[in-house]
């Protein structure tokens, strides 16, 4: 199994990840920080829980429905330059990322997220909702990711993915709802949003989402063999993993083939 490797990296990023994000309100991350202004300047120190949220950076949220919520976004930054004692508040507008000065350095880009209409792919906000997101993918497509899973309560709520995707040079961020139950040829036009006046990529969405074309055979042959290697890890590792680790691992493999196919695609169709 190629990804073994690399699948229990994820599995212990994954561990990392939410013990730096689940914070008490007001509590210092105890790692150091690079932040990133929009001017090109850069600081070191450390930021801090804002004080009313349980989430580092407001970057995740428990809610299914957290696009629709303010935990999610985030309006300033708390953080205290190195060498001194006091915090003061940087606005996220002015802020292009931050990373995390861990043993595996992590980014948190701040996004500019739009909302589209799924059939016209016309925007739904005239301004942007600005959060703070680790990538997923980073290519010539940028895709960052939340995912919620349905454990056993509230049982008519299902598992919920909500995908943030931005060309790498844009700074227009888009918002897709990727339902679990939904397949793969029903979320595939939404990719259009991406290079809308692309005609060549968009005439390949088009083929892609048609379930028996060869672009969307080519495209699930690779999904297959993903998913058959993440089945024989599981069967290999079930006595370690719980339902929620597989579930986890699954859908962040899972569309970080498909936005790594894409990005590709695209990049090939774009001059």
């Amino acid at each position: 199994m190629k990804h073994l490797y690399a699948l229990l990296l994820l599995l212990l990023g994954n561990a990392a990840f939410s013990q730096f994000t689940h914070l008490k309100p007001n509590e210092e991350v105890p790692e150091e920080v690079l932040l990133v202004k929009t001017d090109g300047s850069s600081m070191t120190g450390h930021v801090r829980n804002n004080k009313m949220d349980y989430v580092l950076l407001r970057v995740l949220s428990q809610d299914a429905s957290s696009f629709r919520h303010a935990n999610v976004e985030v309006d300033k930054i708390r953080f205290k330059p190195e060498g001194n004692t006091d915090y003061q508040e940087i606005p996220i507008n002015k802020i292009k990322y931050i990373i995390l000065q861990t043993e595996k350095p992590q980014r948190y880009d701040r996004i500019n997220v739009y909302r589209f209409k799924r059939k016209t792919l016309e925007l739904k906000d005239k301004e942007p909702a600005m959060m703070m997101q680790t990538p997923l993918v980073d290519d010539f497509i940028v895709m960052y990711a939340n995912f919620y899973f349905n454990m056993g309560q509230n049982g008519a709520v299902h598992d919920k993915y909500n995908i943030f995707v931005r060309l790498k040079d844009s700074d227009k961020t888009y918002y897709m709802n990727f339902m679990p139950v939904v397949k793969n040829h029903h979320n595939f036009p939404l990719l259009k949003i991406l290079a809308p006046n692309n005609k060549k990529f968009t005439d390949y969405i088009d083929k892609l989402s048609n379930k028996k074309s060869a672009e969307n055979k080519e495209y699930h042959v690779l999904e297959d063999a993903l998913m058959e290697e993440l089945k024989a890890y599981f069967k290999a590792e079930r006595k370690n993993l719980s339902i929620l680790d597989q579930k986890s691992i699954t859908a962040n493999e899972k569309y970080k083939l498909m936005f790594s196919f894409i990005s590709k695609k695209l990049e090939s169709f774009s001059d």
